[in-house]
């Protein structure tokens, strides 16, 4: 089963990937519209040689003083945040802002006005109307620059994590590569004025990672029980703030039925997990219904699932499938919610017909995972403090603004191109190891995206095990190379 399980995802991988990379190059995003698409064929060529030709430079020397060189790194790359998210800050609005004065006004009166926020960001309004009340104690009130220094410190965090993830799969050189590789991601530098669940919740599917790792590594049922304990914290902290965090979970428990020798251990972690976190999540809930909310204004806004569905099939926007407030108005003024949304889902779909709906999902699939911006001008470009010359590369207006876009596309397009060529590498090896549990990962994400309100955004917390993936993918083709230069 673990052989048959392992070569579905891989296959399954191969196909879904190479689509997306064969449309990211061939297919103009339609979100930003690139002047010239050649542009961004070029840079992921370049990307790919770039990356290859330094991870095989790396690989060759000796690298001494590797903490050294990672808190050097580290405090060079914080200083170049710090100017970025000075230079792009921007007035909170859209949710964003939402939750920002949410907070805010919890510290005002001690109660939490959740009349205008949707129900998904609820508990990071909470988390930060707590954090501001407490160091609001000491006498902090700047609290909207210290909550860009926080978003800053979450987003390294991660980076830390991918160092110690591939260091622990890999070794220290390939460590400090990957770690230099999210350095060239934009998610770390452009997001990092905007303090929301994409990236507040981008260590959260990379910690949990390595604690599946630390767990393999141990024959300790009193550390095994601790770690799931903390994972299962983890899992609950992002999946109330981020909800495609759901997908890792899912990942890790096929990950555990499927590579654990015997089926009994696997079961047993899935079990213990899944106690735990039906324990937390109905605590949690009563807490929340008969402490936090007792005398809270809640919003009006709370939407079946349906509605999200229904929303990933609109096609009246730039982003198919994306956020369409004429569908917030359908499901909000309709008596029966789940009826609405099936009847105008039903009509989506049988109106497109075959080819226009493979025509749909290809643009969605492409506009979502071919946009190496992550939609991040998009969100830069409202209310900005004060424009300078870097909005001239940032905002999608701007003189530059195609170079940005190329180079990055290109990049996440080179990191697409490793990772299928890996699994073309390993089609034949048939154990269901990390690589498989991170290709499980991307290919929930995947799907969870297709069939949900989607836009580029919402990939900026995978990102990190996009890196992951990538470099164990970079070390796999460089290890084949070598055995056949031999």
């Amino acid at each position: 089963m673990e052989k048959l399980i392992s070569r579905i995802i891989n296959i399954v991988f191969i196909i879904v990937f190479s689509f997306i990379l064969l449309g990211g190059l061939f297919y103009k995003n339609q979100v930003f519209m690139p002047e010239h698409q050649i542009f961004v064929i070029f840079s992921t060529v370049l990307w790919f040689l770039i990356l290859f030709f330094g991870y095989k430079f790396i690989n060759k020397i000796n690298i001494k003083k590797s903490n050294m060189i990672l808190i050097l790194m580290f405090f060079a790359f914080f200083l170049l945040q710090l100017f970025f998210a000075y230079m792009l800050r921007v007035y909170p609005t859209w949710d964003f802002g939402g939750v920002y004065y949410v907070a805010l006004n919890y510290v005002d009166v001690g109660n939490f006005d959740l009349y205008k926020l949707y129900p998904n960001n609820y508990f990071l309004a909470y988390c930060f109307g707590f954090f501001y009340k407490i160091i609001s104690i000491f006498g902090i009130s700047k609290f909207f620059r210290l909550s860009i220094i926080l978003n800053i410190f979450l987003i390294d965090s991660s980076i830390f994590l991918v160092y110690l993830v591939v260091k622990k799969l890999l070794n220290v050189n390939a460590a400090l590569f990957s770690a230099l590789m999210c350095l060239c991601s934009t998610p770390f530098l452009l997001y990092t004025p905007i303090f929301y669940s994409d990236t507040l919740t981008m260590f959260i599917p990379i910690l949990m990672v390595y604690i599946v790792i630390l767990l393999d590594e141990t024959n300790s049922k009193k550390k095994q029980f601790l770690l799931i304990l903390f994972l299962v914290l983890l899992a609950f902290v992002g999946y109330k703030i981020k909800a495609s965090i759901l997908v890792v979970i899912v990942a890790i428990i096929i990950y555990w039925l499927f590579r654990d020798r015997r089926l009994k251990e696997g079961l047993s972690k899935f079990g213990i997990f899944l106690l735990i976190f039906v324990f937390i999540v109905s605590s949690f809930s009563l807490i929340e219904k008969n402490v936090i909310l007792k005398d809270a204004r809640k919003s009006g806004i709370v939407f079946p699932i349906t509605h999200w569905i229904m929303m990933g099939l609109n096609s009246d926007t730039n982003i198919y499938g994306g956020f369409l407030p004429q569908d917030v108005d359908i499901t909000n003024n309709s008596e029966d919610k789940v009826y609405t949304n099936i009847a105008i889902i039903k009509s989506r779909i049988s109106e497109r017909k075959f080819l226009g709906n493979l025509h749909f999902y290809a643009r969605k699939i492409v506009d979502t995972w071919c946009d190496g911006t992550y939609f991040a001008p998009e969100k830069l470009s409202r209310k900005p403090v004060e424009e300078n010359f870097l909005h001239q590369f940032v905002l999608n207006k701007g003189n530059y603004f195609d170079i940005l876009f190329c180079v990055s596309t290109g990049y996440i397009l080179a990191l697409y191109l490793f990772m299928v060529f890996a699994a073309i590498l390993k089609r034949n090896d048939n154990k269901f190891n990390y690589i498989l549990l991170l290709q499980c990962i991307l290919l929930g994400i995947w799907l969870f995206l297709l069939i949900w309100e989607t836009r580029s955004r919402y990939l900026v917390n995978f990102v990190p095990l996009m890196i992951v993936l990538a470099t164990l993918s970079l070390n796999l083709i460089y290890e084949k190379i070598n055995v056949n230069n031999k």
